[in-house]
């Protein structure tokens, strides 16, 4: 047995003067009365069950101190049961995303969540030390270890809805960790709706270990949700931007609703949807600016009467990369077809330069036509039609007409490129230099026509693109390729990485506040008094109440008779 209240202790001094006053005699008063016969009769009477009389006072004063002793046990509050000290207390807040929404009583859940772990501190033992751990965006320790009533009541309060999806998985984890650190008798406690990813699993987990103890706070509500939004920029070298947005409903009923996209808070695009119960999808929207900067996604429900009760998770925010400038630099033989197609580049310029520079900056694109120096500088490069070996390739013969072997990849400099067995003039055969990396993109049976190159052993050597043919002499259909060739050009350079980004966003999207029902245990959701303690206190306060019954009855009889 345990006493978790000690200060009560004191009120054991109540005892002597209990049994005190029971031994105190009335004062004999002199009175002048005219016989005494009277007296002598009644007195006769009274005395003759002398025995009798002192009995019952004797049941009253043992009585008396019956009561004062459960009253005084019930206020020292013991604890019977596990052996040791009372077990400490890790408890779990889920404020994920779905915990905003509002249950039947018109609070929302982390509202009602918060209320049930104030009663779980109000009832705690005073030796009982708690931890509290919340779930969203990530697992943080909102206040470790701590006796103090009030510091635990605070900290609860301040405890925030997040817009993100919970992770519960990982925040029990943790509470197992610090539970197994307080011994045997440590309790770990679950306040959560349970919509978050592997909930199945881990409400078996709980109801399997006598350690673990959980709530599922709310009820299955209707629900529409933003699950994830992402925006790439077009690999062309063009302004354009593709955005996925990934929605679901979870309800029962049919949802028309419109998402709105913003771009710096300015609306950019409107994008009509309409899913039936527990559908999901995913829409790609394509839009065009230069600018870069917020790109924000809001649903926006068209029934006036459709209850969405988790409304954080009806918006979402992305980060759109701004549209970069590129400074072209030409050096070589002229080709005003060339400058032309550049100059209509979005955002970039073009600049003649009468000598190639020593270095480049990264927002610079120097174009090396025909006059191929002996240094290439570092930075992105293109080198069209060389006419000379250079530090990183030796030129060998040309080949005076060839085709292609095969068609191009659709990748890099030739994506969207169909040649269709055009022939190409101005072909040398080329030897890589040592250390350099290649990519080729279309292949002559001879040599590489179009290729990448780069050395991994310098971070800012750059990227060098090789057009190994003479745009200018080559078959007239390959003039239509040209712009498509050159925008990819500019594109490559600008540094993208046209798939990464959605192949991610599609594989792993985030997790949507699911409506499910969950079974937990009833041992496991009667945690409004504190786990592991009997209730003595109050079964002494019922006893002393009894017998304070008992005496009164008595004290009444006595009185009669």
């Amino acid at each position: 047995m345990i006493i978790t209240n000690g200060a009560a202790l004191w009120l054991a001094l109540l005892i002597p003067v209990v049994v005190f006053a029971y031994f105190i005699r009335r004062k004999i008063r002199r009175r002048v009365v005219s016989a005494m016969f009277l007296w002598d009769e009644a007195l006769n009477s009274a005395l003759a069950p002398v025995r009798g009389f002192r009995v019952r006072n004797l049941l009253a004063l043992i009585l008396a101190l019956l009561v004062t002793l459960a009253l005084i046990t019930s206020l020292v509050n013991p604890i019977v049961g596990n052996a040791g000290r009372v077990g400490d207390l890790a408890l779990v807040l889920d404020n994920s995303a779905s915990m905003s929404a509002r249950d039947a009583n018109g609070q929302t859940r982390l509202q009602n969540a918060r209320e049930l772990a104030d009663r779980i501190v109000a009832n705690k033992p005073d030796e009982r030390e708690i931890l509290v751990l919340t779930t969203a965006p990530d697992v943080e320790i909102v206040s470790g270890f701590s006796k103090d009533f009030a510091a635990l009541r605070r900290r609860l309060e301040r405890v925030e809805p997040s817009n993100q999806p919970s992770e519960l998985r990982a925040a029990l984890e943790k509470a197992k960790f610090f539970q197994r650190a307080r011994g045997e008798n440590a309790k770990v406690i679950v306040l959560s709706d349970f919509a978050c990813k592997d909930a199945d699993e881990i409400v078996d987990e709980i109801n399997r270990d006598p350690a673990l103890a959980a709530a599922r706070i709310g009820a299955p509500v209707d629900n529409l949700a933003l699950l994830n939004l992402v925006a790439r920029r077009s690999p062309n070298g063009d302004p354009t931007f593709e955005t996925l947005v990934d929605v679901a409903n979870y309800s029962d009923t049919t949802a028309e609703f419109n998402v709105e996209l913003e771009l710096n808070g300015e609306l950019l695009d409107i994008l009509p949807l309409e899913l039936e119960p527990n559908e999901r999808a995913q829409k790609i929207v394509l839009n065009s600016s230069e600018q870069g900067g917020t790109l924000r996604a809001r649903i926006v429900p068209l029934a006036l009467d459709f209850n969405d009760a988790s409304p954080l998770d009806d918006e979402r925010e992305t980060t759109l990369l701004e549209f970069p400038a590129l400074k072209i630099k030409l050096f070589g033989d002229r080709d005003l077809f060339l400058e032309t197609v550049l100059e209509a580049q979005p955002n970039a310029t073009v600049e003649r330069v009468a000598q190639p520079p020593q270095t480049l900056a990264n927002d610079e694109l120097l174009i090396i036509s025909g006059q191929t120096p002996s240094e290439i500088p570092n930075g992105a490069v293109a080198i069209i039609a060389p006419t000379a070996s250079c530090n990183l390739f030796e030129l060998g013969d040309e080949i005076p007409e060839t085709a292609l072997d095969g068609e191009p990849l659709d990748e890099g400099l030739a994506r969207y490129l169909k040649f269709n067995g055009q022939t190409l003039r101005g072909v040398r055969k080329v030897t890589i230099a040592n250390g350099y990396e290649t990519s080729v993109y279309a292949q002559a049976p001879e040599a590489p026509v179009l290729f990448e190159m780069r050395n991994p052993t310098a971070q800012d050597s750059g990227r060098v693109f090789v057009l190994n043919f003479a745009t200018a002499e080559s078959d007239i259909g390959l003039k239509t390729l040209f712009p498509i060739l050159f925008a990819n050009l500019v594109g490559e350079a600008r540094g993208y990485n046209p798939d990464e980004t959605f192949s991610r966003a599609l594989a792993a999207p985030d997790e949507a506040n699911l409506r499910r029902e969950l079974e937990l245990t009833d041992a496991n959701t009667e945690l409004a008094t504190t786990a592991g303690r009997a209730p003595i206190w109050l079964l002494c306060a019922a006893f002393a109440l009894l017998v304070a019954a008992v005496e009164f009855y008595l004290f009444c009889r006595r009185r009669v008779e």
